[in-house]
């Protein structure tokens, strides 16, 4: 799905936005949310950039049921996502050591946050509507090997990469949200989890 670099950037400052007024109201501090990356990529190229954020990533996707088709996937480093944990909890930092339930829900609803907000600018960018599916978990091990069956299949432009800089309570979190247009990855990744 090739996208127009103009309206993927005015898509993204709307975007931002609305992440920026979620958090801000969720959290109920001040909020910055910015997009410091977005382009179109290969799933080529997400293989890559998923690699580099290590084995200790956490990791969330959610399936897109309507209106487009694919699936939103949500990364960031353990170290940011706890420290993302302690501020929306309003704990000092370093306090959550472990993820528990409550945790990953936290971070599920930041997946939905982030895509619901960019997905929806993006789509009435391209006239379009879109509805997303509830978040899952993966592990960062079982993703690994989504990716090593995913580099074994034809390589096509389907996907825009959204990295994403949030500052919350003065702690910068840096997250990345790979909105991914292709069915036949959504299948491979649905199977592994």
């Amino acid at each position: 799905m090739q996208m127009d670099k103009t309206k993927l950037q005015h898509a993204a400052t709307e975007g931002s936005r609305r992440v920026q007024e979620a958090f801000g109201k969720l959290s109920k501090t001040k909020v910055t949310a910015n997009v410091t990356e977005i382009q179109s990529i290969s799933d080529d190229t997400i293989i890559e950039k998923f690699k580099k954020h290590g084995e200790q990533a956490v990791v969330a996707f959610a399936q897109l049921i309507s209106g487009m088709e694919g699936f939103a996937l949500f990364v960031m480093s353990r170290e940011q996502a706890l420290l993302f944990i302690d501020l929306m909890n309003d704990q000092p930092v370093g306090s959550t050591g472990i993820m528990k339930d409550l945790d990953r829900s936290m971070i599920k609803e930041t997946l939905n946050i982030l895509s619901n907000a960019y997905l929806v600018s993006i789509a009435k960018e391209f006239q379009s509507e879109v509805m997303i599916g509830p978040p899952l978990m993966v592990t960062s091990t079982r993703m690994k090997s989504i990716a090593s069956d995913l580099s074994n299949k034809p390589t096509a432009e389907h996907s825009v990469l959204l990295d994403t800089s949030l500052v919350l309570n003065e702690q910068h979190l840096d997250l990345s949200l790979y909105l991914v247009f292709d069915p036949s990855l959504l299948e491979t990744l649905q199977q592994e989890s």
